[in-house]
């Protein structure tokens, strides 16, 4: 008996329906070269009923693909020889489609909301469509803790998800929205472990919540800490032993939100730093929230910069190699004050 992959009738080229065909067998061909590791690719093409040339062309492809960023280690990985494939990383690629936990429990939580603004008599579907996704959270939560059969599970109650009550506890985004939520309706006082993208460290946070909101599909939580700081936006995903203290919050402080500009950035950018780059540098541009002015050159390119104080100055000192100019002269004396204060500490040290 043979694997051999059942070839469907071709579409006409230059249509969606062959690049929907093509996706469609790009994604077997990784699953077959994922369970046939150094394949052959004759074999591979006798099996989908294609040429080399067109299996290597289609596998290249694939290496174009992945995750937001396409930074190293995010992108489909294939090794080709001269007959034979290894695909390294097929960054998911290799088995069926679904959404993630986190995925799955922001879509939740998007159908609450939706319910929540609806009459009614016109939440019929989304409380449909929202239980099915609970069961299926759910289904997802008893697998990793080992439960065969989803009743008997602890915590369970036999609903088979088809109800619009609580969220369950299996989507960590949904639930954590949804208490960051009552913090900010019921004006209390928030904490929680974060981790920082710009430093990458872990730090307990005690804020004022203000606001709770969707971007692109992503949860963000706008607070303050204690006192007189100013408003900063956190990132759902990152939030970790969340607690609702009884601690009473102030006042709602509403951010400034727009659709273009959801976390300020172009507005900080307005007072921000203008850097001159080296020519090896200009990746920035494409990877990073700066953006191009049509002062620099293609050997010199310039670009403008939030002005977000700390981080900025760890950027610039970071990337240091690749930035030839940094203006305003506030900016640049700021942040040679820093190295210079740093250095001493090294040399005290010595």
């Amino acid at each position: 008996m043979t694997d051999r992959f059942d070839r469907p009738t071709r579409p006409r080229r230059n249509t969606r329906d062959y690049a929907a065909w093509q996706v469609g067998r790009t994604v077997n061909l990784l699953a077959w070269f994922r369970s046939h590791p150094g394949g052959s690719l004759t074999a591979a093409a006798e099996q989908f009923g294609v040429s080399v040339p067109q299996l290597k062309h289609e596998l290249l492809q694939a290496t174009e693909c992945g995750l937001p960023g396409h930074l190293a280690g995010s992108l489909v990985d294939v090794t080709l020889s001269a007959n034979h494939a290894d695909v390294v990383d097929a960054q998911g690629l290799d088995v069926p489609f679904s959404l993630t936990d986190s995925e799955a429990g922001v879509l939740l939580f998007c159908l609450e909301r939706l319910a929540s603004v609806l009459p009614a008599e016109e939440r019929g579907d989304v409380a449909s469509a929202a239980g099915k996704i609970r069961g299926l959270l759910r289904e997802s939560r008893n697998r990793r803790e080992g439960w065969d059969d989803p009743a008997g599970a602890p915590g369970d109650d036999g609903d088979t998800g088809d109800s619009a009550g609580t969220p369950d506890p299996a989507g960590p985004a949904a639930s954590t929205m949804s208490e960051l939520n009552r913090a900010v309706a019921g004006r209390h006082e928030v904490e929680f472990d974060y981790v920082s993208a710009s430093s990458d460290t872990r730090r307990h946070r005690v804020l004022i919540p203000d606001h709770v909101g969707l971007v692109e599909g992503e949860g963000y939580l706008w607070g303050r800490p204690t006192g007189d700081a100013a408003q900063r936006c956190f990132a759902v995903s990152r939030i970790s032993g969340l607690t609702v203290t009884d601690r009473p919050a102030p006042a709602r402080v509403r951010p400034r939100i727009t659709a273009d500009d959801p976390f300020g950035m172009k507005r900080a950018a307005e007072q921000g730093a203008e850097l001159t780059l080296t020519s090896d540098a200009a990746w920035m541009l494409e990877y990073l929230q700066i953006w191009p002015t049509e002062d620099g050159t293609p050997e010199a390119p310039t670009a403008l910069i939030p002005d977000t104080g700390a981080w900025l100055d760890r950027f610039l000192i970071a990337y240091a190699s690749g930035i030839t100019a940094v203006a305003p002269d506030e900016v640049r004396e700021r942040v040679a004050d820093r190295t210079s204060r740093a250095l001493a500490a090294y040399r005290d040290l010595a």
